[in-house]
Order: C-alpha cells, then structure tokens, then sequence
C-alpha cells in the first residue's frame, strides 16, 4: 500500500505533536532534573520559603508591634494573592530546572535519585521541611538589634560620603 500526500502529512505532525508535547523523554537529563527536584521537594521548600520570608520580614520590622493583628492577616493575604499571581512555583519551576541542569552532572543527578529511595534521606527532607519555620523565627528573634545596628552603621556610611 502506497502512503498518500495528506497522510504523510498527517504522520508528520503526530510526530511533531509528540516530540513538543514530551520534550523530557527526548532529553533523559531534563527527566532527572525534574525527578531529583521532586523527591527533594524543592517547590514545597520555595513555597515555604518565599511565604514565610516575607511573614518573617513584616514580623521582625521595627514597628511590627504597632501593627494590630487583623491587619497583619489582611497583609499576609494580600501578599499572598500577589506572590501566586507574580512568583508562583510555575513560573519559577522552569529556572530551578535550568539552575539544577547547570550545577548537577548526569552521574550527580543518579547519585540523588538513588539517595531518595532511601527512607532516611525521605525522612531528613521531611524533617527540613518541619524546621524551616522554626528557623525563620530564630531570625525574627534577632532581627530588631540588626536592624538597628544596620541602620546605624549605613547612616554613619552615607555621613562619610556627604561632601
């Protein structure tokens, strides 16, 4: 049977369909990539992270206290609403897989995946993940005498450079 124009045509854009709709299969680093930056929860971590910093920050401010706690949630939810809407997990994945595709090695990229088959190494992420708050708090706690040493020591700086 002898294959027609149109049906040529139409192998050649199935062919196409698949090749854009898996680019990882074709690209088995890419695959890894993204396997080692989900066993190692790396959105969870970036979620926590970008949310409690900013917690952490408006927590720590100088004049945190003098803001009443309704209006910190209100904060905290408006902040919220901006940062899925402007730094959400699907607009950074693509960087953190060129990051980790730039900094691991194929051989590095196995070596992790073979360690995340590993209960242990499971249970230490997890318990990274539970610590990370109570690190953040750690940084609130010395926050305001920073801050203040900061301010003093960038205000005794631009003194120096006033003509």
């Amino acid at each position: 049977m002898k294959s027609s124009p149109s049906r040529l045509r139409l192998a050649l854009v199935i062919a196409v369909l698949l090749g854009s709709a898996l680019p990882a299969a074709a690209d088995p680093k890419r695959q890894m990539v993204r396997d080692v930056i989900q066993c190692t929860r790396v959105q969870q971590r970036f979620i926590l992270a970008r949310d409690l910093g900013f917690e952490t920050g408006l927590n720590s401010s100088i004049n945190a206290d003098a803001i009443p706690d309704g209006l910190k949630q209100q904060m905290l939810e408006a902040y919220h609403q901006v940062a899925d809407a402007v730094f959400s997990w699907d607009k950074v994945e693509p960087k953190y897989e060129q990051l980790y595709g730039r900094h691991y090695t194929e051989n590095e990229l196995k070596t992790v995946l073979d360690l995340c088959q590993d209960n242990r190494y499971q249970m230490a992420i997890k318990k990274d993940l539970e610590m990370l708050p109570g690190a953040l708090k750690i940084g609130e706690e010395f926050a305001p005498e920073l801050q203040a040493k900061l301010l003093d020591a960038m205000t005794r700086l631009m003194k120096t450079m006033r003509p």
